[in-house]
C-alpha cells in the first residue's frame, strides 16, 4: 500500500467499524511501514475499496507467520472475490518476503471470510470465545509451503483444493450451525 491510499484505507476501516479509527500506535505503524504492511484494492476511479493491514503477535514472530489484523472490503463492491484477491496477494507479498505463514482470526458468522480463507488453504487451529465480544472465532493459519496453492498448481492437480470445495462449504456450514445452536442454549 503507498502513502497516498493510507487515508483512504484508514477511512474505510473507520467506516467498516461504525466510525471508530483504527487505534493510533497502528496508524503509525501503518504511516511508517504501509507498503510492507498494508494491501489496498482500488476502484476504476481509484478510490479504495478494499484494504487490508498485517502485522505481528509474539506468537506469530515465533511461528514465523504474519497476522492479519484488518480485512475489509467496502460494501458496495463485495462478492466479486476482492476478499480473497487482498489475501493471495499478502500471501504472495510475504512469502516473496521470507515470511513462512499467516494466520488471521475469523468470527464463526462471517462466512464471507470463512469460505474464501478455506479455500486458499487456511487452516482451522483452533476454536474460542471472544472475551471482550463474546463472539465465537477462529484461529486460522496457512503455512506457505504446504497450505497455500498457487493457481497452475491448482490447474495441474486436477484433485486439489478446487475439489477441496464442497467441503470448505459444509465445514464453514457446520461452523455456523455450531454458532447458532450455542447461541440459542
Amino acid at each position: 500500500m503507498s502513502r497516498s491510499h493510507l487515508a483512504g484505507a484508514l477511512a474505510l476501516y473507520s467506516e467498516l467499524h461504525d466510525g471508530r479509527p483504527l487505534d493510533l500506535p497502528r496508524r503509525w505503524l501503518y504511516r511508517l511501514a504501509g507498503e510492507r504492511l498494508g494491501v489496498v484494492v482500488l476502484d476504476i476511479s481509484g478510490r479504495v475499496v478494499g484494504a487490508a493491514f498485517y502485522g505481528f503477535s509474539r506468537r506469530d514472530l515465533r511461528e514465523g507467520r504474519v497476522h492479519s489484523s484488518f480485512s475489509g472490503v467496502h460494501p458496495s463492491h463485495r462478492g466479486r472475490g476482492l476478499a480473497t484477491e487482498l489475501r493471495r496477494s499478502a500471501i504472495l507479498h510475504f512469502h516473496a518476503n521470507g515470511v513462512r505463514g499467516y494466520s488471521a482470526r475469523i468470527s464463526v458468522d462471517n462466512a464471507a471470510s470463512l469460505k474464501p480463507s478455506l479455500r486458499l488453504g487456511f487452516r482451522i487451529i483452533e476454536r474460542y470465545r471472544d472475551p471482550s465480544s463474546g463472539e465465537q472465532r477462529c484461529y486460522l493459519v496457512c503455512d506457505f509451503a504446504t497450505d497455500y496453492f498457487t493457481e497452475g498448481q491448482l490447474a495441474k492437480d486436477k484433485l486439489g483444493r478446487a475439489a477441496q470445495a464442497p467441503e470448505v462449504e459444509a465445514q464453514a456450514q457446520a461452523l455456523t450451525t455450531d454458532r447458532q445452536r450455542n447461541a440459542a442454549s
